[in-house]
Parts: C-alpha cells; structure tokens; sequence
C-alpha cells in the first residue's frame, strides 16, 4: 500500500512500504527539531527523534620535514621529533609518520613513538629474506590516547632500536628525495 500526499498546486510525495513488509511501527517525534538535526532511532527501536551530528574538529597542527637518519640506532634512539602543546585536556592527538626504512638480511628493529612518558604503537620490522635488504617507506598513524594536559608541551618521538647482535637497520635518510614527515594533530572530539 502506498501513502500519497498531495502537493498544495501539483505533484505528490509518496511513503510506501516495502514488498515482505513484516510488521512495522514508527513513531514520530512529538516536535519538528532544530536545524541541521537528522531523525534516528531512539533508545527504543521504531520511536523516531531527532538529533544533532557529533562534530570533531582539528584544533592545530604541527608538521615536520626531516632528513635525520639512525643507522642501526641503540637503545630507543630519537629519530626525529615534533612538539605539540594541547589546547585542551579533553583532545585526541594523532600522530603520522613516514619514513625511509632500511633492514640488512635477517635482521629486525623495533619502532615506536614516544611521549616523553610511554611508548605507543610499538612495531618490529623485519628482513626474513638472506639475499639483501629490505627497502621500503614506513608508514604508521597512531593515536596517542594519555591523558595530556592542556598548555603544556609535549614533544612525540618517533624512535627506533635495531634487535639485539642485528646490523645494517637504518630509519630515515639524509637525502631530500627521502625526507621523513611527522605530523601531529591535535583533534576535539566533543
């Protein structure tokens, strides 16, 4: 069956329901919202109301070029670093990385950013392979969730250690055309 409603000088809007309908209530809203609102389920399926989008906005950014490089970097190396200093307690900060990444045969290192008081997003990177070594960007996102406090710096890291008797690990390059970049986005989320 088909609901049609008539347009005041022509045309019409019609609400059908679908072939295997089953059996289905919706309940409006007892008001027509604000602007901007959209109608979603509320807490209780088929009683419709509206609401208002969540929105999250970048609060500042901070980026880095970088032609520094660790050549089979020791314990927790700085690599290359960029300071943020939050706006506000209740941010999210997101860092990116891209870097040049080199890793002799059979060897490994671990890669993580630091906050100057944890590291996060920790990852290995290994070579299985004897013939050579392994060239390739790295890349990584990571969300750094601590509990920052506003208007004070932080400085987020991005550090690397070769594994332990392993050689020919480099992160990062001196030449331009290779470049690392750090980005740091501090994001409301409210």
């Amino acid at each position: 069956m088909t609901l049609k409603l008539n347009g005041s000088s022509s045309g019409y809007t019609a609400i059908d329901a679908p072939a295997s309908a089953g059996s289905n209530t919706l309940t409006l809203p007892t008001s027509n919202g604000s602007a901007n609102q959209y109608l979603k389920n509320s807490g209780t399926a088929g009683t419709l109301e509206f609401a208002t989008l969540a929105s999250s906005k970048i609060l500042q950014i901070k980026t880095l070029v970088s032609t520094a490089r660790e050549t089979n970097p020791g314990s927790w190396t700085t690599v290359f670093s960029q300071a943020l200093t939050p706006t506000s307690s209740t941010s999210k900060i997101i860092v990116i990385v891209s870097a040049y990444l080199e890793i002799g045969s059979t060897s490994g290192m671990e890669i993580a950013l630091y906050d100057g008081t944890i590291r996060k997003g920790y990852r290995e990177e290994r070579n299985m392979d004897d013939s050579g070594p392994v060239r390739r960007t790295f890349t990584a996102v990571w969300v750094a969730e601590g509990s920052y406090t506003a208007d004070t710096a932080y400085t987020f890291s991005c550090q690397a250690q070769r594994n332990t008797g392993e050689s020919n690990c480099k992160l990062g390059d001196t030449d331009s055309d290779w470049a690392s970049s750090m980005v740091v986005l501090e994001v409301d989320v409210s």
